[in-house]
């Protein structure tokens, strides 16, 4: 159809839009926005039908009720207080690691441990000051006249002993010390601080040394205390060692040794009437002989002994050990054992005149034939 036609149409009025039957509203139900008086109130506005709220579509007869909503998952409390589907962050693994005491228990080893190495470091520089300074020396020597059968009482501490035989009618002494330390005047005064005694008395000479300043790191000290004895081939020996080494050669005598600690050697020994060894802690070596008659009594508190005797020896031998062995090499011995102790019995001879006994707290003793 052209224009022309369309414009020589009628005026056609415009369809109105359908409208819900206008319902009178409650009075003061609506004053929100005024628009049109009526009777003295305000009304809302036409609205479209489905505009309108469905309690005024419904003519007031619906009336909407409240419901708890319903859900499928746990509701939020104070056990579960994340809403789903938020879930709970999962706690992240722990490392792994040494606890706290650990470390500090580690960081101590490593502090003692740099200690150790500084003190060592330390010292080795010092006892390397020590041997290059120059040491502090002396040499005494003393003689004194004996007749018949002398007696030697040696009292000494922290010194190596040597007794030999020398003059038959002199007991002569020789004492030798020497010191190095930091300085040679550290050294000389520790050197003073040993001293050494020979007394006589009748037939008896008594010599004594005294180490007071040998004890202890003091002035980081290398020490050395030789004494040596020459006595008559016949000489009773009573030596008692707190700390050192005692050789004994080529004498016959009575002998008493007491050591607290050390080792006692003999050579070429013949023991007479009644000796004694007593060992608190070192280790004894005797190669010698009995006379007839003779007793021998050893005691070791803890230590190694061995007695090497002629296999002809005029004596009985019985020991008991409480905590170690007695062996007897060379002879036909009755040895038993109960549970820990050892005991044993033997004759060295036929019908012995001497006799041996041996106790021992811990150790081992040895009695061969030589």
């Amino acid at each position: 159809m052209s224009d022309e036609h369309t414009q020589n149409l009628p005026d056609q009025p415009t369809p109105e839009p359908e409208h819900a039957p206008a319902m009178e509203p409650t009075p003061g139900e609506w004053n929100d926005s005024p628009t049109t008086p009526l009777a003295g109130r305000d009304e809302p506005p036409d609205m479209p039908r489905r505009a309108q709220p469905i309690s005024e579509r419904l003519g007031g007869a619906y009336q909407p009720q409240q419901q708890t909503p319903v859900y499928p998952y746990p509701q939020p409390n104070a056990a579960y207080p994340y809403p789903y589907p938020y879930a709970p962050p999962r706690p992240q693994p722990r490392e792994r690691g040494a606890s706290g005491w650990v470390k500090v228990l580690g960081g101590c080893l490593v502090l003692v441990a740099l200690l150790l190495a500084c003190g060592a470091a330390v010292t080795g520089i010092t006892w390397g000051m020590a041997i290059a300074s120059e040491p502090a020396t002396s040499t005494s020597s003393q003689t004194f006249s004996v007749t018949g059968t002398p007696t030697l009482i040696v009292d000494a501490a922290a010194a190596n002993v040597q007794v030999e035989t020398g003059s038959s009618s002199q007991i002569t002494v020789k004492v030798e010390k020497e010191v190095r330390a930091i300085t040679h005047g550290a050294a000389r005064q520790a050197l003073d601080n040993i001293t050494t005694s020979a007394t006589q008395d009748g037939n008896t000479v008594h010599v004594k040394t005294d180490s007071q300043g040998l004890s202890g790191p003091r002035f980081f000290l290398m020490r050395k205390l030789d004494v040596t004895i020459t006595v008559p081939a016949t000489t009773n020996l009573t030596a008692n060692l707190s700390a050192g080494n005692m050789h004994v050669d080529d004498i016959t005598g009575i002998l008493n040794a007491d050591l607290s600690a050390g080792n006692l050697e003999m050579r070429n020994v013949t023991l007479t009437g009644n000796s004694v060894l007593t060992l608190q802690a070192g280790n004894v070596d005797f190669q010698g002989a009995m006379q007839p008659a003779t007793n021998l009594n050893v005691t070791i508190s803890a230590g190694n002994a061995t007695l090497s005797l002629p296999q002809n020896t005029d004596a009985h031998l019985d020991g008991t050990a409480s905590a170690g062995n007695i062996n007897v090499n060379g002879w036909q011995a009755n040895i038993s054992h109960q549970a820990a102790e050892t005991t044993v019995s033997a004759d060295l001879s036929p019908n012995p005149t001497g006799h041996i006994h041996i106790s021992m707290t811990a150790g081992n003793v040895t009695v061969e034939a030589a």
